[in-house]
C-alpha cells in the first residue's frame, strides 16, 4: 500500500495517473506556483514539498566503489559438487537462483570514467531460499593489502590532492614505496587488466579464502570465482589514461544495450578447493590477501591449485529504476548462508564489518529493508525500530528471545577448533607485519610469465603505462621506484628508468595532477 508504481507511457494524455502531491493530494496545476500577485504564497504545499524533495534526493555515495551499473539475471548450478559443499543453492545440477549484479570502478568519485586505470569490481546478490548470499569480487584475483589497517591510507593516497582536489601521482607512489606487500596487485593493475574495456568481459575473484563446511561439521578451505565466457577485453592507449574522450560511460552504455538486444552476459563459477591439512604445504600463506590461489600459471614452484567449474551467471534483465534497484543494492561479505563460513583471513574479517557500517551510514540503518536488499526469509525480532523502518516491525512480538514465543534456530555442527587455533597463531606473526621474499617473488613470476601467458607486448604495456606515471612525480620518488622495482626484476626497473626518464627529456607527459591521470 502506497507504493508509487510504475506506468508505461500513454498516448492518451487525458487517461494517465492523477498528479499529487507526496501525501496524495491531487494537484490542479502542477507546473505553476501559487501566487498572491507578484508574491509567491507560502500554502503552496506543492512548491514546498517539490523544494524540500529536491534539496534532499541525492544520498552519500559509496566511499569505495562509487562509478557503477547493475543487472539482473539467475545462477544456474552445471556441475555436482556435493562432494566439498553443503550451501543448498548450490545442490542439484540444473538449480537456478535469481540474483543482481552490479559492477563498479574503485577509487574515483561517482561521475568519473569508467575507462581509467582502476581495479574494477564485480558484486553478485543472490537470493536463496536462506537468506541473501553476496560474493563481493574484483577483476583483479588479489590486493594490495594483507592488513586492513593500511586500507583507510590507501584510498586516500589513490584519491584527488586535499590541497589542489586534483590527481597526485605523488602520493600513490609515495605509499607504493613504503609498502612493498602491494608489488603483485600493482602489476597486474598497469598491465592490461588495469583497465577493462567492458564489464561484459572482466572476471570476478573473492580473493579471499572462504570455508564451505559439510553437514557433519568438516570443512575445506575455498576461493571461488567467476570467469568471463567472453574472455577479457582491454582498453589501450589515451582511454586508458583518460577515460574515454568520447563516452565517459562507455562500461555501462555497453551493458545495457547489450542485455537490451539479447545478447546476455555469462560467467561460468569455478572453486578451488584447499584441505586445511594442506593449508601448511602450499608455500604460501593463502589468507594473505596480496597472493593468488596458483591456478597453474606461476609460480611455478608454488603449488598448484585446479579449479572446478560449477555454475553459469546470466545477466538478462536491465532495471527500470537505477536509483532504486541499483544505487540502493548494499553488499558485503558477510552476507552469508549455512554452509559457507569466512576464514581468518584478517582483510575479510575487517571488511565484514566495514562493509554493513558504510551502508548504515549511506542508506540507513534499516537498510535491509529496501526493495533491493531484502530477503524473503528474514526473521529477527531483535532488529527493529530504526529511521524509515518500512515493515511491520514485527508487531508485538518481543525485541528478546523468549521461551513464550519460540523460535527455531540452526544449529550447524562445530568445526576443528585445534585447527583454527593454529591458523590464528600463524596469521598473528611477524611475518605479516614485515615485507618478505614472496612479496617480491609473486610479482616477479607474474612479470616473468607475462611473454608466454599472453604476448611480449604485455610486458610493454606495464613499462609504458608505469613510466607515464611515474614520470609525472618528485625526482625523490621516481629514485624510490626505480629501487623498489630493482628488487622485483632488473630488467623491469632498468626498463621503466628508461622510459620515464625519456618522457621527462621530451616533455612528453601529462602536466602534474592533469585529470585523470591518478594512477597512470
Amino acid at each position: 500500500m502506497g507504493d508509487y508504481i510504475q506506468q508505461e507511457p500513454s498516448g492518451n494524455h487525458t487517461q494517465g495517473p492523477v498528479y499529487t502531491t507526496s501525501n496524495g493530494c491531487p494537484v490542479m496545476r502542477p507546473e505553476g506556483s501559487q501566487r498572491d500577485g507578484k508574491n509567491l504564497l507560502l500554502k503552496d504545499f506543492h512548491l514546498i514539498d517539490l523544494l524540500s524533495h529536491f534539496n534532499r534526493e541525492k544520498i552519500p555515495e559509496r566511499i569505495v566503489h562509487a562509478r557503477g551499473a547493475g543487472a539482473y539475471g539467475e545462477f544456474e548450478v552445471t556441475h555436482d559438487i556435493s562432494d566439498i559443499c553443503n550451501i543448498d543453492m548450490l545442490l542439484g545440477v540444473g538449480k537456478k537462483t535469481q540474483c543482481v549484479t552490479r559492477f563498479s570502478t574503485t577509487g574515483l568519485e561517482r561521475g568519473s570514467a569508467e575507462s581509467i586505470r582502476d581495479p574494477k569490481g564485480m558484486a553478485i546478490k543472490f537470493f536463496t531460499e536462506q537468506g541473501n548470499w553476496d560474493w563481493v569480487c574484483l577483476n583483479i584475483p588479489m590486493f594490495f593489502i594483507r592488513d586492513p589497517i593500511k586500507f583507510p591510507g590507501m584510498m586516500h593516497a589513490q584519491r584527488r590532492d586535499p590541497q589542489t582536489n586534483l590527481a597526485n601521482p605523488n602520493m600513490w607512489w609515495d605509499w607504493v614505496c613504503n609498502n612493498h606487500e602491494s608489488l603483485h596487485m600493482v602489476l597486474w593493475l598497469y598491465s592490461e587488466f588495469g583497465t577493462m574495456f567492458n564489464y561484459r568481459s572482466m572476471s570476478g575473484y573473492v580473493g579471499h579464502a572462504y570455508k564451505w563446511v559439510m553437514p557433519d561439521g568438516s570443512w575445506k578451505y575455498v576461493h571461488f570465482f567467476l570467469s568471463s565466457d567472453r574472455g577479457p577485453n582491454f582498453t589501450q592507449g589515451e582511454t586508458a589514461k583518460n577515460g574515454s574522450p568520447t563516452d565517459p560511460d562507455s562500461a555501462t552504455r555497453d551493458l545495457y544495450e547489450a542485455i537490451e538486444r539479447g545478447d546476455y552476459p555469462t560467467w561460468t563459477a569455478n572453486v578451488q578447493v584447499v584441505e586445511p591439512k594442506d593449508a601448511r604445504k602450499l608455500g604460501f600463506d593463502i589468507l594473505d590477501l596480496t597472493k593468488h590461489w596458483n591456478l597453474g600459471n606461476y609460480p611455478p614452484d608454488i603449488n598448484v591449485i585446479p579449479s572446478r567449474p560449477f555454475g553459469k551467471l546470466t545477466l538478462k534483465r536491465n532495471p527500470q529504476n537505477f536509483f532504486s534497484e541499483i544505487e540502493q543494492l548494499a553488499f558485503s561479505p558477510s552476507h552469508l548462508v549455512p554452509g559457507v563460513e569466512p576464514s581468518e583471513d584478517p582483510v575479510l574479517q575487517a571488511r565484514m564489518f566495514a562493509y554493513p557500517d558504510a551502508q548504515r551510514y549511506r542508506l540507513g540503518v534499516n537498510y535491509q529493508q529496501l526493495p533491493a536488499n531484502r530477503s524473503e526469509h528474514t526473521f529477527n525480532p531483535l532488529l527493529r525500530d530504526g529511521a524509515a523502518t518500512s515493515t511491520t516491525n514485527y508487531g508485538g512480538l518481543p525485541g528478546y528471545v523468549s521461551e513464550y514465543y519460540p523460535m527455531t534456530f540452526h544449529e550447524p555442527k562445530e568445526s576443528d577448533t585445534e585447527f583454527d587455533s593454529w591458523v590464528a597463531k600463524v596469521s598473528s606473526t611477524k611475518a605479516w607485519l614485515q615485507t618478505n621474499e614472496l612479496d617480491y617473488k609473486f610479482p616477479r613470476e607474474f612479470w616473468n610469465i607475462l611473454p608466454t601467458l599472453r604476448s611480449p607486448e604485455f610486458q610493454n604495456t606495464i613499462v609504458v603505462n608505469m613510466s607515464h606515471s611515474v614520470a609525472q612525480t618528485h625526482d625523490e620518488i621516481r629514485q624510490k621506484v626505480y629501487s623498489m622495482l630493482e628488487l622485483v626484476a632488473t630488467d623491469l626497473a632498468q626498463r621503466v628508468r628508461e622510459a620515464t626518464e625519456k618522457l621527462i627529456k621530451e616533455s612528453a607527459v601529462l602536466p602534474l595532477g592533469e585529470p585523470g591521470s591518478l594512477r597512470m
